[in-house]
């Protein structure tokens, strides 16, 4: 079978269940907004697809992707670390690593197990994340009824492995409705974020974990919608990050080579891992 491979944005979302009228809007909307700008960078993606999933095969935004369904049909799990992964992980895990290997175009960002920074189960989709001093791979998997697996990847370089744009960059995202609902999201953080929390837009929140430079969390309730927020705290508790959720494409900073600093352009904050 052959492979779908995309490169260079603007790619556009997996297709979804949705009717044709809603797919085409949502997609003309997409095309819009990739079309007003995107700094160039250096980055591979490439779609992943089985032929039971080959519906899904349009490309891969930075690894977002709208969960089917919208229930979790087994727990949630949230593992930061190589050494959180149990057992029912390891096989989506392993599968990602597989994909790099098959696919990766030269990036060299050298990502192995040990790489392993997020792995968060949110229903039948898992959404992998690994960072290292060169770069990030970003990987989603989900098993079709035959156990097949289908899903996509992500990887780029960064363009300085010592700083980051920011104190937080988010690299990946999943949710159970095209507007929100549950979601999961992954990144990195710098040394001075000591608390990242999503705001639901509604008065909920949810707190993020926090872990050798990177952070994941995953929400329930279903709740998480217009206004939704990711916010970080120094140790002294003043508001440090504020990013809208729902609005802005992960790991998609603005140029701000022709922007001043300030709430879209932080100064760059150092980053280790």
């Amino acid at each position: 079978m052959n492979l779908p491979i995309e490169r260079d944005l603007p790619n556009l979302p997996a297709e979804r269940d949705l009717p044709t009228a809603t797919a085409v809007r949502m997609r003309a909307e997409l095309i819009a907004v990739t079309r007003a700008g995107v700094p160039a960078r250096r980055r591979a993606r490439w779609l992943v697809a089985t032929a039971t999933v080959a519906a899904m095969a349009a490309a891969v935004l930075v690894a977002v992707m709208v969960l089917q369904g919208g229930s979790a049909r087994r727990p949630d799990v949230l593992a930061m670390g190589p050494d959180e992964v149990a057992p029912d992980l390891r096989a989506a895990v392993d599968q990602c690593l597989l994909w790099n290997d098959q696919y990766d175009t030269g990036l060299g960002v050298g990502i192995g197990p040990d790489d392993l920074a997020v792995a968060a189960a949110k229903g039948d989709r898992v959404e992998v994340l690994f960072l290292n001093r060169i770069g990030y791979l970003g990987c989603s998997v989900q098993r079709d009824s035959h156990g097949e697996p289908g899903g996509g990847v992500s990887s780029d370089r960064w363009p300085d492995s010592s700083t980051m744009p920011g104190p937080v960059q988010w690299l990946s995202m999943s949710s159970s409705e095209a507007d929100g609902g549950d979601v999961s999201v992954s990144g990195r953080v710098a040394a001075r974020v000591q608390r990242l929390v999503l705001e639901h837009g509604n008065g909920r929140s949810s707190t993020a974990r926090i872990r050798d430079g990177a952070f994941g969390l995953i929400t329930d309730g279903g709740d998480v919608g217009r206004g939704a927020a990711l916010v970080a705290y120094d140790a002294d508790g003043r508001e440090i990050f504020r990013r809208d959720l729902l609005t802005t494409q992960p790991g998609r900073e603005p140029d701000c080579r022709t922007i001043p600093k300030g709430p879209a352009c932080p100064a760059p904050e150092p980053w280790s891992r």
